[in-house]
């Protein structure tokens, strides 16, 4: 994994201790938990903003094959 990447990944840790509920989900259940509740509560803050979740998944799947290709 590039320097860019690990450093992409660490932030998502720091979101991820930097509030309580997913620290704790983190905590209780793992990455996968912690991952997934993340992922939930973007899909409501989506719909409550209007914004289309699926959409900004797929842009974000582009983005993330864009990057990893960056460390090959």
């Amino acid at each position: 994994m590039g320097e860019q990447n690990v450093k992409r990944v660490r932030r998502v840790g720091q979101a991820i201790e930097a509030v309580p509920a997913f620290k704790q989900s983190y905590e209780e259940g793992g990455a996968h938990q912690a991952g997934k509740d993340l992922l939930c509560n973007l899909m409501h803050w989506f719909a409550d903003h209007g914004e289309d979740f699926d959409d900004a998944l797929e842009a974000a799947r582009d983005l993330y094959d864009g990057e990893v290709e960056d460390d090959e």
